[in-house]
């Protein structure tokens, strides 16, 4: 791994949990966005038959193929299509039970008659030298713990894996934000990026904006959008799914595809609405089924159930952060999750919890977060029933950073 070990670096890590970077090339080339939107009236037809033939360009024929099934839409698109052709199918989900990402592309599976592994997460051991040996893989700077977690499917599998990488972006998942000033659009990333919300990691003077050293260009995309591309997209997503050692396929970065959604009027792409029409109308049968998307609701629900289940969801969330120590209990396990709960996992994963022990403990004699109490926070985590939900967001911050630091060190 060639990245620098500086303060600049260090505090954007924990700033953003992962590192913006100009020195690696974004997800797909910069020549395939238009410069503005040219095509006035897409058809959901066309839309599906382009992505057809995405994924028959990019899945090899005749060989079979595994698809990682999350609760949302993208993963449900590439397995639809897989099945409409004929394919010789695994899907895989990944996570912990009871959440969507786990429970829902299980159910999908099931109802379509398409063979199913599932990988709980709670169940694998870690240890710090594999986490090293990945970062190393990666290249990046990452949320590494969750790389590691998202690559066991890569590692469990020699068939290709079809990725729905990309999808949501494209499709319009960002559209809706639109600020006058690329300046206020870089302070609204920053905030909307920060790792841990409540809690501010860097050194007191850090300004998270400079590391966003970018011109805007004149692209068919919001300059908030542009951001996402060419940091987010780039330097947090990317190393998954193009991790080098494993056989990726990832049909949403066909060209051809690309250039089609990038080309369809800024009102389709908001909200994804025309990504969704083209997926409700053309496979019917996937996308009457719950998603992650719309907290357990369809596509097709009435607005009223999307918006109830949408308003339970954001109270949940509101208790979890507010009494972490009591709402697993009382709540279980919340269905949102992505991967899993940490904070939970801190205290019920003995594994886990010497990972972070070890990793905090090395962080601290590095010495290179000066203005963090770390030897207080390493004494929390023998001490689990006082942790808050915030600081077990930072400790999975602070041990990624460890790990990554280890991997730039050797």
């Amino acid at each position: 791994m060639s990245i620098e070990i500086n303060q600049e670096n260090i505090n954007a890590f924990l700033h953003f949990g992962w590192l913006p970077r100009l020195d690696i090339d974004p997800p797909f080339p910069e020549e395939w966005v238009p410069s503005e939107a040219k095509n006035d009236n897409p058809s959901s037809i066309e839309g599906a038959n382009i992505l057809r033939e995405a994924v028959s360009r990019h899945v090899p024929q005749g060989t079979s193929v595994v698809v990682p099934l999350s609760g949302g839409f993208d993963s449900r698109a590439m397995l639809a299509i897989l099945h409409e052709q004929g394919r010789d199918i695994t899907a895989v989900t990944l996570g912990v039970p009871g959440t969507y990402d786990y429970e829902i592309g299980r159910l999908v599976a099931k109802k379509m008659g398409i063979r199913h592994e599932a990988i709980n997460i709670n169940e694998i051991p870690l240890t710090t030298a594999e986490l090293v040996s990945y970062a190393k893989k990666t290249g990046d700077w990452t949320n590494i713990i969750e790389t590691f977690y998202s690559l066991l499917i890569a590692t469990k599998n020699s068939a290709p894996i079809v990725s729905g990488f990309l999808g949501d972006f494209l499709a319009g998942s960002y559209s809706k934000y639109s600020f006058p000033a690329w300046k206020d659009t870089q302070v609204q990333f920053c905030k909307d990026n920060k790792v841990s919300r409540e809690i501010t990691l860097t050194s007191p003077e850090y300004d998270p904006t400079t590391a966003l050293f970018i011109q805007p260009k004149e692209f068919a995309l919001t300059n908030y959008e542009e951001l996402v591309y060419r940091t987010r997209h780039t330097c947090s997503l990317r190393p998954t799914a193009f991790e080098t050692d494993f056989n990726y396929a990832v049909p949403f970065r066909d060209e051809e595809w690309v250039s089609f959604i990038l080309n369809c009027p800024a009102e389709f792409r908001h909200g994804q609405n025309f990504y969704q029409k083209i997926l409700a109308e053309n496979w019917p049968d996937f996308f009457n089924l719950p998603s992650k998307n719309y907290k357990g609701a369809t596509i097709n629900s009435s607005d009223l159930k999307k918006k109830l289940l949408s308003q339970k969801a954001r109270v949940r969330n509101k208790i979890s952060r507010t009494w972490p120590q009591i709402s697993h209990s009382l709540l279980g396990v919340d269905p949102m999750l992505n991967y899993t709960d940490f904070n939970n996992q801190i205290v019920c994963n003995r594994n886990l919890r010497d990972v972070f022990i070890e990793n905090l403990s090395d962080l601290e004699i590095r010495n290179c977060t000066p203005w963090l109490d770390l030897k207080t926070l390493n004494k929390k985590l023998n001490n689990t029933k006082k942790l808050s939900y915030y600081e077990g967001i930072m400790l999975l911050t602070l041990v990624n950073l460890e790990i990554n630091l280890k991997a730039s060190s050797t």
